[in-house]
């Protein structure tokens, strides 16, 4: 398990490192990014604005489509835009997204974001670029929440205000779109209210899950460790509030969604060496639910979101964790 404390401010922090020496790029402690304002920039403020541009068919349906997707996804780089789109229809085009990301920036209806790794020196060409990240912009959210009241959307002020914010949504949009794509997402919410009471801390994500052929249902209840925070007291704070919830009802009850299925409580992380840390400090053989672990470094390589699962297992010394497939994903 490699990893490499570092000074900073009188703060000790851990930047934990992959099998391949490297750091996730959406778990780097030192990840920084900034809204970028396009050089022809005319932000349109008032929600009449925006549908006026819409009544004149300034953007067409497919358009609005990409922005109702960023509007569920919240916060996606545009890589995982251009998936979600060609999950949608699977010729539709990337130049597509792209152009139309750019063209709904102009009036603020979007916002990029530039990241990049800081304390970098070099970051030329051997610097591993990651896609832009966009979330909704002032017009954006005034427009979708004019069309679709029933839902919220997230303010763009939020994300200026949180590099560590938009890592973690990239990183969970990925996840989100892998299970979308073995198309066995049933339901997935943000932040939803838990347990009978809307003062709860909620998890960062639920998701449903359905096996079409087996007809196997259940419930992912995710949360986010982040090197850049206090990951272990949050966790702590997390798993005792689910044990609380779980003794008086049984399961973690999810506003909106089924509360009569199988529950699994996922904490997605960037490294096996952030895991295993958390493992021990944790102590997750004590909880009534099982608590497994979703890792970015897996989640690239051949087997993709199946092969990114670990849990907990004895082993002579207490407990390890095994790497195993989760053929649902699969």
């Amino acid at each position: 398990m490699q990893t490499k404390r570092i000074q900073e401010s009188s703060a000790e922090r851990t930047i934990f490192f992959a099998q391949d020496n490297t750091v996730p790029f959406w778990d780097h402690p030192n990840f920084i990014a900034r809204a970028v304002i396009p050089d022809v920039y005319q932000p349109l403020t008032r929600v009449e604005q925006v549908i006026e541009l819409w009544n004149r068919r300034v953007f067409d349906e497919d358009a609005i489509r990409i922005l109702k997707v960023l509007g569920d996804a919240q916060c996606a780089n545009e890589a995982q835009l251009k998936k979600y789109m060609r999950l949608y229809q699977e010729d539709y085009s990337t130049t597509y997204v792209s152009k139309t990301l750019r063209k709904f920036a102009k009036y603020g209806m979007v916002e990029r974001y530039d990241c990049r790794i800081g304390f970098l020196e070099d970051d030329g060409d051997d610097y591993p670029k990651r896609p832009a990240p966009f979330t909704l912009g002032i017009a954006g959210v005034k427009f979708l929440q004019h069309y679709f009241s029933d839902m919220s959307f997230v303010k763009p002020e939020v994300w200026r205000q949180s590099n560590a914010t938009i890592q973690r949504y990239v990183a969970m949009n990925e996840i989100r779109y892998q299970i979308a794509k073995a198309k066995v997402l049933t339901a997935w919410r943000w932040t939803p209210y838990i347990g009978g009471h809307t003062k709860n801390q909620p998890p960062i994500a639920v998701a449903s899950v359905k096996e079409a052929q087996s007809q196997v249902e259940f419930q992912l209840v995710f949360d986010r460790a982040q090197s850049s925070q206090y990951y272990v007291n949050h966790l702590k704070d997390r798993l005792q509030q689910y044990y609380r919830l779980h003794e008086k009802d049984g399961r973690v009850k999810v506003d909106s969604m089924k509360n009569d299925i199988p529950q699994l409580f996922i904490i997605s992380c960037g490294t096996l060496a952030m895991a295993k840390q958390l493992n021990i400090q944790l102590e997750l053989h004590k909880y009534p639910f099982k608590v497994w672990f979703v890792l970015d470094e897996w989640l690239e390589d051949e087997y993709g979101l199946a092969g990114a699962f670990a849990r907990t297992i004895p082993v002579e010394s207490g407990f390890d964790l095994e790497r195993f497939r989760f053929n649902i994903f699969a």
